[in-house]
């Protein structure tokens, strides 16, 4: 096994010579390890093709794997994988391997695109498909999305150049050695070759995923054609809808608390998010910008979230009547203002946000409150949020959190899904958007309130607005980035290129992930036609498909992808990439990952003097000729930049530092050559 860094928060565990079937052995290991307390902070684990992600909750956890690895993990692995250590199917899988079988018609727009690649007929691609055994070997992506795999299936296929921006559910797939479904309308880059009906994924069945790890997976072609499967139609998606976890009705208000009259552009419910679920495809979600969403709720006097035990699959994180639970109290996240709401009953609420301000109408008169201050309100008066400046999100919080929204009767509304009430875009779980006419219901907290002539003059004290954070769009918003794990598959100009350029997001951003437009960053020789088998993906990373136009993932990111990560964004930094905007200007900066310290206490931004001290990269991927031949390597960042120096490359970018002489650089070569000859884990 090797170990790469995924960020500051996780480690992307290699585990070479272990096949598909095998990987959760891995898994197995790590989560035996964190009980026996080998490892500490660990949060999740995510295997999948080649490689098992492993998330913390801090710096000193990424450490404690990284050791882990680099001393125990190959003999604790091998314990598990003896001959009858684990099942056929995923350890620790509560049911036995099913065979399922879905129903297909072959029409799919990538069908011939596939038959030419392989140099077969279009038929013969249907009836290689229809004999191959397949079975699930892991999920990831989406939830219900699981990669499949059979021994008779021998053909490899590349992903799209340039991924879709939306896949229609239902839509029968193939990428590199694996199968699927997708199980809802998402963005994809794999080959379609068909549609079904089957629903991979359903809140409303007891087991909702139709597909699970270790079964048996038979297609059979249909001559008629199949409808089109919407989204909605595979995953409960609305307030009203199954397959929840349900608050307690008995101590939840009867009456709804606030009403929609104006949703804005978009408006969803968030809490912390649901962890502990990325196994199975589904991701955290939870609010772009959680430091504003932390600010809303304390200035209301929600308290923070729970603590919540590791892993959190097996009853799921507790709920209560006051909408808090590990969760964390949800709040309303707003797009660029425009949001009005009627009051219905005495509510306390306050917001929060890159640029934002809260106005309260009522007959008498209308009055601007600063962002972070609670306000009580009565009946009948009006919330109007404005957006006034850069940035995109804004919160609105309330006293008690968001329990749900739902007709003016329907109480069904007031529930979690899968332990949380944030809304997951990508997948479609949780709450839906709000529209007008919308009821929110709001839970019930103790504790002493403002008093009643508050809601008549004024505001409560003030929340201080600590963050440090840069307003987004101002100026070019600067994100530092750890590099890896896959920065090696890059040109040796590639990382470079990432820090130095102007990217610009672009107008087909969202919560899933912000697209970026700008000089394309190129893969090397050795992986310019190579595919990545799916590995798991974390918040903050830099995606580059072919066509080099990086992705940046953002909270409703997918659990896996196929393309290489050349960096992720450090955690500090995530809340500011969640107020980028189209047409906002970014830029990123390497950093070390000693910068953060040994607790991992990365500042929440810097200054522009700071940015100019920050470490330089740890290791700089180039080519090395020898005998006309070119290899490519790594060497220390230091080193890099002794070279630079030596050959006077960056002597327009620094005209003030005044050249060393070859015999100076030699010195250094050498001093840097000598540091380098351990390389890291």
């Amino acid at each position: 096994m090797h170990a790469r860094l995924m960020g500051d928060r996780a480690v992307l565990i290699e585990c070479v010579g272990v096949s598909p079937g095998e990987i959760n052995a891995v898994a197995r290991a790590v989560q035996g390890a964190l009980a026996a307390g080998r490892l500490t902070g660990v949060t999740e684990t995510v295997p999948a093709a080649r490689t098992v992600l492993v998330c913390s909750d801090d710096w000193l956890g990424v450490q404690s794997v990284l050791t882990w690895v680099r001393e125990r993990g190959v003999g604790e692995v091998e314990q598990i994988t003896k001959p009858g250590a684990i099942p056929a199917h995923r350890p620790g899988a509560v049911t036995q391997p099913r065979t399922v079988d879905i129903d297909v018609a072959y029409d799919g727009e990538d069908l011939s695109r596939v038959a030419g690649l392989l140099g077969m007929s279009r038929e013969a691609v249907v009836a290689a498909h229809g004999a191959a055994a397949w079975r699930a070997a892991f999920g990831g992506f989406a939830p219900g999305f699981m990669y499949l795999s059979a021994e008779d299936w021998p053909y490899r296929l590349p992903r799209l150049d340039a991924p879709r921006e939306r896949v229609t559910a239902g839509s029968v797939a193939l990428a590199g050695e694996f199968a699927a479904v997708y199980p809802a309308a998402s963005p994809g880059g794999w080959q379609l070759i068909g549609r079904t009906n089957a629903e991979l994924w359903n809140l409303d069945r007891e087991e909702p995923a139709l597909v699970r790890p270790g079964d048996a997976v038979r297609f059979r072609a249909m001559r008629e054609q199949v409808r089109a499967i919407g989204s909605a139609s595979v995953i409960a998606s609305g307030g009203d809808t199954g397959g929840a976890d349900t608050a307690d009705a008995g101590s939840t208000p009867a009456e709804p608390a606030l009403t929609v009259t104006r949703p804005g552009l978009q408006t969803l419910i968030q809490d912390d998010g649901r962890a502990g679920y990325r196994s199975v495809g589904v991701t955290a979600s939870g609010p772009m910008d959680r430091a504003a969403y932390a600010r809303a709720n304390a200035a209301v006097g929600n308290p923070p979230s729970q603590d919540t035990a590791v892993g959190g699959e097996s009853a799921g994180p507790s709920v209560n009547a006051a909408g808090g639970s590990a969760s964390g109290f949800a709040a309303l996240e707003v797009v660029a203002g425009g949001l009005e709401l009627r009051v219905e009953r005495t509510v306390t609420v306050a917001v929060a946000g890159s640029a934002v301000t809260l106005e309260i109408h009522d007959a008498e008169a209308h009055r601007s409150v600063p962002a972070a201050t609670a306000i009580d309100l009565l009946p009948g008066q009006c919330i109007v949020l404005t957006h006034t400046g850069p940035g995109m999100r804004d919160y609105l919080a309330v006293r008690g959190g968001v329990l749900g929204v739902g007709a003016q009767a329907n109480l069904s509304a007031q529930r979690s899904w899968l332990g949380s009430r944030s809304s997951d875009t990508l997948s479609g779980i949780g709450p839906r958007r709000l529209t007008t006419g919308d009821a929110l219901y709001v839970g019930n907290i103790d504790g002493p309130t403002a008093p009643a002539n508050e809601a008549a003059t004024g505001a409560h004290d003030e929340v201080n607005d600590t963050s440090e954070l840069q307003n987004p769009g101002a100026t070019t918003t600067v994100l530092r980035v750890l590099p890896g794990p896959r920065d090696d598959w890059f040109a040796p100009d590639a990382l470079h290129t990432l820090s130095q350029a102007a990217w610009t997001v672009t107008a087909q951003s969202d919560r899933v992930g912000a697209r970026l437009t700008g000089p394309a960053i190129e893969r090397d020789t050795e992986h310019s036609e190579s595919e990545l088998p799916s590995e798991g993906m974390v918040r903050g990373a830099l995606q580059v498909p072919p066509d080099g136009q990086p992705v940046l993932f953002l909270a409703d990111h997918p659990v896996t992808g196929g393309y290489p990560v050349i960096g992720v964004v450090v955690d500090a930094d995530l809340d500011l990439a969640g107020q980028l905007a189209p047409g906002d200007p970014v830029r990123f900066e390497w950093v070390h990952e000693a910068a953060g310290g040994r607790d991992g206490a990365w500042p929440a931004a810097q200054s522009q003097a700071a940015r100019e001290t920050t470490e330089r990269p740890a290791w700089v991927p180039c080519t090395l000729e020898i005998d006309g031949r070119r290899h490519a390597i790594r060497v220390p960042g230091a080193l890099a930049a002794a070279l630079d120096r030596a050959w006077g490359e960056d002597e327009t970018e620094q005209p003030q530092r005044p050249q060393p002489s070859l015999a100076e650089a030699a010195d250094e070569l050498i001093v840097n050559l000598v540091r380098a000859i351990r390389p890291p884990v």
